[in-house]
């Protein structure tokens, strides 16, 4: 798909298919590149994806991503199913979702590190970007993706992310080194207050920013798009800087 400003082409990752974004202009592989991560229910050809690559690519990144389990082509499993129904038992019942949607996205994103890990050695291999260079953004499911990562992956240099928590990522983010700028809704009906602050100040990196709005879940203003695009671009220019 090429449009006025920005091109993707599809890529093998293993028995997955990832997508690349890059200039219309042509790929520059000297570029640093940006992991985007989606939400729930969500997959990498979905708007909120796609946005945030042209996002990305406008401000002179390139930018992948991959489905995750359970999300678009890729089948979902019996886990997959049982959450949803009981995410929904419990909506409908007015409880807290707050410890089931940590442990069923902390689960996911345990499953994806190896995957994503396999998508930057593609592209190590193939001369695709500066995987020196590495940035990820991502929330809720996509947030705790990017911290899991970043946990693992010291490729990870910059990771904005945001609107997760529970005790696997607590356990994981002392291992983040990487610079952060991590958000959160106030009043998020999915993230406990407390969890999300603790995480937070879990994060290892000497690094980090705290974005705290008003609001529900899906009530992250507009304007926390523009500032996670402004951030990775910086951070990523400083690493080259530091190189």
């Amino acid at each position: 798909m090429t449009s006025d400003t920005v091109a993707s082409v599809e890529l093998r990752v293993d028995d997955l298919v990832a997508t690349l974004w890059h200039a219309a202009g042509g790929l520059d592989p000297a570029a640093p590149i940006v992991l985007i991560g989606h939400g729930g229910g969500q997959h990498q050809a979905h708007p909120a994806v796609t946005g945030r690559a042209r996002m990305c690519v406008e401000a002179g990144l390139n930018a992948a991503a991959l489905d995750l389990p359970g999300h678009g082509s890729r089948p979902t499993s019996a886990g997959d199913s049982e959450f949803v129904a009981e995410l929904q038992r419990r909506m409908k019942a007015a409880e807290s979702v707050a410890d089931l949607v940590a442990a069923h996205n902390s689960l996911l994103a345990g499953q994806a590190v190896p995957e994503w890990s396999a998508l930057l050695d593609r592209l190590q291999r193939n001369e695709c970007a500066n995987v020196e260079r590495v940035g990820f953004w991502g929330l809720s499911l996509g947030g705790a993706l990017g911290l899991s990562l970043a946990a693992h992956e010291p490729r990870i240099a910059a990771a904005a992310v945001g609107l997760c928590g529970g005790d696997r990522l607590l356990e994981l983010a002392g291992h983040v080194s990487a610079t952060v700028q991590f958000v959160m809704q106030w009043d998020d009906e999915q993230v406990a207050r407390a969890d999300a602050l603790a995480l937070f100040d879990a994060i290892g990196s000497q690094h980090k920013t705290l974005h705290a709005n008003p609001g529900r879940h899906l009530d992250v203003p507009i304007f926390e798009r523009e500032a996670a695009v402004t951030f990775l671009a910086r951070a990523l220019a400083s690493s080259e800087d530091d190189s």
